[in-house]
């Protein structure tokens, strides 16, 4: 099951297929009372079923105010067997910090994905992910190329690979 629960982007990618809905437009945000109610019609209809849980968005998923009851109450969920989170990484490295601790983090995998917004940042974003995967989080490395991208996305992924040993999956 996917829920995409954000179109919201710190970010302004030029090739955003989500029309760049940045943080200023808080009517594209779920409320608390949406978000509880999915989770309680996942629990209905689905908890005699081992489900994988997509959450993703046109944007950034933890930009929700209640991401984090809403992450750890899919995590707490004895029906629902994994959980992806696509995220940009965009939140300081010590928000994470209630995912690490959550006793049901061994089912939570994070896609990151560093956008054009962050390549003058790599290190930083590197960092957080390094962090999150050395504290039990599984993580993989995301980068989306496109024919207008494709030198400086390629130095990145030769950068990141010699600095850190890390591979970088390209999407295009």
């Amino acid at each position: 099951i996917n829920f995409n629960i954000s179109q919201l982007c710190p970010y302004k990618c030029s090739y955003c297929m989500a029309g760049h809905a940045f943080l200023d437009n808080l009517t594209l945000v779920p409320t608390k009372d949406q978000l509880l109610n999915a989770l309680e019609n996942l629990k209905n209809n689905f908890s005699d079923s081992f489900l994988s849980i997509h959450v993703t968005g046109g944007g950034e998923p933890t930009f929700i105010p209640d991401f984090p009851m809403f992450i750890s109450t899919l995590l707490d969920m004895p029906f629902v067997y994994d959980v992806f989170l696509i995220t940009n990484l965009y939140r300081p490295i010590d928000w994470y910090s209630f995912l690490i601790d959550h006793p049901n983090c061994h089912k939570l995998s994070i896609v990151s994905t560093l956008h054009e917004s962050q390549y003058d940042n790599v290190d930083m974003f590197i960092n957080k992910a390094l962090y999150l995967n050395a504290n039990k989080l599984s993580l993989d490395v995301q980068i989306i190329m496109t024919n207008d991208n494709y030198d400086r996305v390629a130095s990145i992924i030769k950068y990141v690979s010699e600095t850190y040993g890390i591979n970088i999956a390209c999407r295009l």
